[in-house]
């Protein structure tokens, strides 16, 4: 799979809004449009944006922490 990796961005025109999260609208790769998927987007290593291929995002409220001490 071709790809191009994201590190850490200073951009922020690619956060989602406060207190949410990035999920996957429609992929280019969905096996409906003759795609073999679309792997997760972020990593722990960063994001991996998959090459030849078109993605649309939409926010969704982050979950909340469990195994945070605050």
């Amino acid at each position: 799979m071709s790809g191009s990796g994201l590190g850490i961005l200073a951009q922020p025109l690619l956060a989602p809004p406060e207190g949410q999260r990035w999920e996957i609208l429609w992929s280019s790769e969905n096996p409906k449009y003759g795609g073999s998927g679309t792997a997760a987007l972020e990593t722990e290593e960063g994001w991996r944006i998959p090459g030849n291929a078109a993605v649309v995002l939409f926010p969704q409220r982050a979950k909340p922490n469990l195994d945070s001490t605050e």
